[in-house]
C-alpha cells in the first residue's frame, strides 16, 4: 500500500468522523442554543460598558443581573449536555480501534505473528530469556519494529524493539512504529543489523528472571511495511515531525478538519426540516436584538 492512497483514506474518515461528532454536538448536544447564550453575553457585555460609560448605574445592575442569570444557565447547560460525549467517545472507539483504521491498514496485513509460551528451555542464563524468534526471508532495506506483548512471570510487559535489515543506514529507525512501553524489563533484540536469511531474537533481561521463567506473549514482526509520515516540518510546542502510527495522523487531521469546519461554516448543523422556519428563528434574534435596543434607548430617554 502507498503512503498517500492511505493517507487518503484516513482523511476522509477523519472528515466523516468530523462531520458525525460536529452534528451530535449541536443536534443532540444543545451547542447551537450554547452559541445564541454567547452571542447574548457579548451583547450585555457592550451595553454593559456603555452604561457604565454614561453613569446609569440602575440600567449596568439590571444588565449585570441578566448576565448572572445566562452564567448560572450556561453552566448548568454544560453539565447536563456532558452525556452528548459518551456516543463521541464510543464513535471515537469505532473508527479508530474497530472495524475501521484496522480494516483499511494495508501495512498490517502482511505482519507476522508467533506466540510464545516461556518455558525452562528458554532461560539463556545471566537473567536472561529468549522470548521468540525469526528467521529473514527478504532482500528488501529496511527498518523492521517486533512489537511484544504479553506476561513475564506476573508483570505485563510491552515492547517495540527495532533492527535493520539489509542496511545499516540508523536513520531508518526514525520510520520504526513505535507505542508506550510496559513493564520495567528490557526488550530486545540480539543485535541490531541484521541481513537475509539471519534469525532474529527477541531477548528479555531482567533481575526478576530466574532458571524457570513462565509466561506467555506474542511478538509481532511488522515485516518492515509500517506507516510512516515525515510532515516536513516539527509541530510547535510537541516537537513532532515524523508520523508513524494511522491512530494519531487520524486524531490530527480530524483537529484540522474541525477547526477548518468552524472557520468556513457557522451553521448550527441540526438540518431543520423546513427552512423557512430557519430563517424566522433567526429574524426572531434579530427581533429580540433591535427590542434589547429600543429598551435601553427607552432606558436612556427615562434616566435624562
Amino acid at each position: 500500500m502507498l503512503v498517500m492512497d492511505f493517507i487518503w483514506i484516513i482523511a476522509i474518515l477523519a472528515l466523516i468522523y468530523t462531520i458525525l461528532t460536529r452534528f451530535i454536538q449541536f443536534r443532540f448536544g444543545g451547542q447551537n442554543e450554547m452559541l445564541k447564550k454567547n452571542k447574548l453575553i457579548n451583547k450585555l457585555n457592550k451595553e454593559y460598558l456603555q452604561a457604565t460609560k454614561r453613569g446609569d448605574t440602575v440600567l449596568a445592575k439590571k444588565i449585570q443581573q441578566e448576565q448572572m442569570e445566562l452564567m448560572k444557565g450556561m453552566w448548568g447547560s454544560v453539565i447536563n449536555r456532558l452525556w452528548v460525549f459518551i456516543p463521541i467517545l464510543i464513535l471515537f472507539f469505532l473508527f479508530t480501534y474497530t472495524f475501521t483504521l484496522p480494516q483499511v491498514n494495508g501495512y498490517l496485513r502482511d505482519d507476522i505473528h508467533i506466540p510464545s509460551t516461556l518455558t525452562a528451555s528458554a532461560y539463556l542464563g545471566n537473567n536472561t530469556v529468549e522470548l521468540c524468534n525469526y528467521t529473514l526471508h527478504t532482500k528488501n532495506q529496511s527498518v523492521w519494529t517486533a512489537h511484544v506483548k504479553g506476561k513475564i512471570g506476573n508483570e505485563d510487559v510491552e515492547a517495540f524493539p527495532h533492527f535493520l535489515v539489509n542496511t545499516e543506514n540508523k536513520e531508518l529507525f526514525q520510520r520504526a512504529s513505535s507505542g508506550n512501553k510496559k513493564g520495567d524489563i528490557s526488550i530486545t533484540t540480539d543485535k541490531q543489523i541484521y541481513k537475509n536469511g539471519e534469525t532474529v531474537i527477541v531477548l528479555a533481561k531482567s533481575d526478576k528472571i530466574s532458571g524457570n521463567p513462565n509466561g506467555k506473549l506474542e511478538c509481532v514482526f511488522d515485516n518492515g511495511t509500517a506507516f510512516y509520515f515525515d510532515l516536513g516540518f516539527t509541530i510547535p510546542i510537541i516537537h513532532v515531525r515524523y508520523i508513524t502510527s494511522d491512530y494519531w495522523m487520524f486524531i490530527i487531521l480530524s483537529i484540522i478538519f474541525s477547526f477548518g469546519i468552524s472557520a468556513v461554516y457557522k451553521g448550527d448543523f441540526t438540518f431543520p426540516k423546513n427552512p423557512d422556519n430557519h430563517n424566522n428563528n433567526n429574524k426572531d434574534d434579530d427581533k429580540d436584538d433591535n427590542k434589547s435596543k429600543d429598551n435601553n434607548d427607552d432606558n436612556m430617554k427615562k434616566n435624562i
